[in-house]
């Protein structure tokens, strides 16, 4: 009877949840039913309502019941009695403990760590004895007579892919089954009527015959490898069980062998061991397979004396091509990159996945540390080429760190460590580049860590505050809006710079919280205003993506207008392209819903990102913010010109307003006074201010809002 063809319930039994999932993991391979029990009593539990196991793996130390004493207690039960079980243990047992143990019932051990293939041996040996015996008691339940002519038996073996042997207790064989004709080579023909030495490959002695006969007669059992010979002449090894059969008298009347060839099981432990190695999307090597590899290289490396380089990469915008065409999309890119990452191996290299969408690889054997920069190019401009996902056609970049050794440590943590700052340090440079590790970027690295750890600390005690920098109609020079900024006044270092800490909370997800309290914040501000008696004024706030795709999203945004009480028509939601690029029906339900709300939407930094006037028309958006890298040399630049008046042009036919941020000059301002751009936002005017400065400013400049 094939595996896949049983219903063998076998019960593990071990504390340890990672034990029993591996365990688990193993025999659910092979088809058998599994039910886990986490303690002994919870096993106890399981026996009285269910008994019909073929085996127990019962680990030895357990809080509560151990694992002798929960067997003692199995055993006293008639109908667990004869249940085989196997004690599953890390340490090595004393004389006294086996002693112990042997006297439980149990007939055998596992020590941790499990050996696959060895494991499912024994435990496929145990199963067909438990198979034999219930076939055997189904056949004397139904003929109601005891059947001592064991031919009958041979009838129920007929399907079982393990080889079956019974001998006469004078070891003479009167039955094999079609297995044992397959692995041996010997019909039953030429079977019958020998005896076992037929099978003998002259590598054992003759004191381990008589261990075996010795063991076999004292417990009615004896089990372990053994190296056999086919017809052919051709010696295997098998994992063996012989089963001591006997009579209402308890004498013994057959001998029942059942052995597996453990050749064949080598496929079986090949499937686990690339499980557990290699990345199942990609089918590289995965983190495990790399750290195994790279500790084994720098061992060579330091014999050999020779150079050799560690490297991360990290797919830029990986995540935005996910979120848009999906996780099936995104599985197919990473193959692809995956297969032209393998193309650029120089053959002694390894490539192997990291996890998301990170990759690593080892450069061994290098002659010069300029080779590793050699094969980073040709990886970075090799993914780099467009990619077809079923019809769509994208395009991706790469950020690589390298490390070197001996250079940057000789040990695989420091060597990944360093590896993954220098990946950081190519995304700060503006990706789509590799970067060496240096000691400055170790610096830069404690520095990040440092601030990352201060970062939440002023989350927690609320260290930020808001500055305004006032937006000013251009016609009549009038304040009619203000864009929300934060500052961190941190009570050591003093003001940090946005342009340090954003970035930081962006890649950490920080930047959810603390977008969160900006909007509440800003909202309880400009009401304060409004309850003083100041004229309204449209209050901007940034919404990051992550805040935008946040799952309640709607519901905080619903809460502040609540709290705060300030009117949703005066408020606006400052987004970037990279959120409305993702045009799905999350970003399109979402956007319709603040616009009912009566919130209006900007699309902050115009013409830097993803630009497609299509977003101008599709969602509803109220506003245009033309980003200061267009304005700056917008009096001298004949492109910049033709840009910026394109998108007013468009911007205006579309009934939009056009914001220009950066404004420093008074020639940009008559530029864009002239191009009829409606409202301008910079240092011409103002810097950002904070709330008593920009209260201030109000009051002096008389805001009249004329912005709808």
């Amino acid at each position: 009877m094939s595996a896949s063809n049983r219903q063998v319930h076998i019960l593990i039994v071990d504390d340890t949840a990672i034990n029993r999932q591996t365990l688990s993991a193993i025999l659910e391979e092979e088809n058998y039913h599994i039910v886990a029990a986490n303690s002994g009593e919870q096993a106890l539990d399981i026996l009285a309502k269910e008994h019909d196991f073929a085996l127990i793996l019962m680990d030895v130390n357990m809080p509560g019941l151990n694992g002798f004493e929960t067997v003692n207690l199995i055993k006293s039960r008639p109908k667990c009695a004869d249940i085989p079980v196997i004690f599953l243990t890390g340490l090595n047992l004393q004389d006294d403990q086996l002693a112990q143990a042997y006297s439980t019932g149990a007939i055998d051990f596992l020590s941790k760590p499990y050996n696959p293939y060895i494991l499912l041996a024994k435990v496929a040996a145990f199963v067909d004895m438990h198979l034999i015996k219930q076939q055997m008691k189904d056949e004397i339940k139904t003929r109601k007579e005891h059947e001592h002519d064991l031919h009958l038996a041979s009838q129920v073996f007929m399907h079982t892919s393990e080889a079956i042997m019974i001998t006469d207790k004078r070891a003479t064989i009167k039955s094999v089954n079609p297995a044992f004709e397959v692995i041996t080579g010997y019909s039953a023909q030429e079977a019958v009527g020998k005896t076992p030495n037929i099978l003998h490959s002259g590598r054992h002695s003759n004191d381990f015959f008589k261990s075996l006969w010795a063991v076999l007669k004292k417990s009615g059992c004896w089990e372990g490898e053994i190296y056999n010979r086919r017809k052919s002449g051709e010696i295997y090894p098998e994992w063996l069980k012989i089963f001591a059969a006997t009579d209402s008298d308890n004498n013994i009347t057959h001998y029942i062998s059942s052995f597996t060839d453990i050749v064949m099981h080598k496929s079986s432990r090949q499937r686990l061991y690339n499980m557990a190695h290699y990345d199942n999307i990609t089918k590289l090597p995965n983190r495990a397979k790399f750290s195994e590899t790279l500790d084994h290289e720098l061992t060579n490396a330091q014999r050999r004396e020779s150079i050799m380089a560690v490297f991360f990469l990290d797919l830029d915008n990986f995540k935005s091509i996910n979120d848009t065409l999906g996780h099936a999309a995104g599985d197919s890119l990473l193959r692809e990159v995956a297969r032209r990452l393998q193309q650029c191996n120089r053959g002694n290299d390894l490539i192997a996945r990291q996890g998301g969408d990170e990759f690593t690889g080892i450069l061994v054997d290098l002659v010069r540390v300029e080779d590793a920069a050699i094969v980073a190019t040709r990886m970075l401009k090799s993914i780099a080429e467009p990619i077809n996902l079923d019809g769509d056609t994208v395009q991706i970049s790469g950020s690589i760190g390298i490390s070197i050794y001996p250079h940057d440590g000789d040990s695989a943590a420091a060597l990944t460590s360093k590896a993954d700052t220098a990946m950081y340090y190519a995304k700060e440079m503006g990706r789509n580049n590799y970067q060496f590790h240096t000691k400055q970027m170790f610096q830069n690295s404690m520095r990040r860590i440092e601030l990352e750890k201060k970062l939440r600390h002023a989350i927690k005690h609320q260290e930020f505050e808001l500055h305004f920098q006032p937006q000013i109609d251009t016609t009549t020079r009038q304040i009619i809006g203000a864009e929300t900024l934060i500052r961190w006044n941190h009570p050591e270092e003093g003001m940090i710079s946005p342009v340090e800490f954003i970035p930081l909370a962006e890649e950490t997800g920080l930047i959810t919280n603390i977008g969160e309290w900006v909007l509440n914040a800003a909202c309880m501000q400009a009401k304060a205003w409004l309850d003083q008696g100041l004229p309204p004024i449209m209050l901007s706030v940034n919404l990051s993506s992550c805040q935008f795709r946040k799952k309640n999203f709607i519901q905080l945004l619903h809460k502040t207008l609540s709290d705060s009480g300030y009117p949703p028509e005066w408020l606006q939601l400052e987004l970037t392209e990279r959120i409305i690029m993702h045009d799905d029906s999350l970003t399109a339900e979402r956007l319709q819903i603040i616009h009912d709300i009566g919130i209006h939407l900007s699309i902050d930094d115009f013409g830097t990102g993803y630009s497609s006037m299509g977003y101008l028309k599709r969602f509803p958006l109220n506003e245009v913010k033309i980003d200061k890298s267009f304005i700056d040399d917008v009096c001298t630049s004949e492109d910049d010109n033709l840009i910026v008046s394109a998108i007013i042009n468009l911007a205006h036919g579309l009934n939009l307003t056009v914001v220009a941020e950066g404004v420093e000059e008074k020639g940009q301002l008559d530029w864009l006074q002239a191009n009829n751009c409606d409202v301008i936002q910079g240092y011409y005017f103002s810097r950002p201010l904070d709330t008593s400065a920009f209260l201030r400013f109000m009051r002096e400049h008389q805001t009249q809002p004329n912005r709808i």
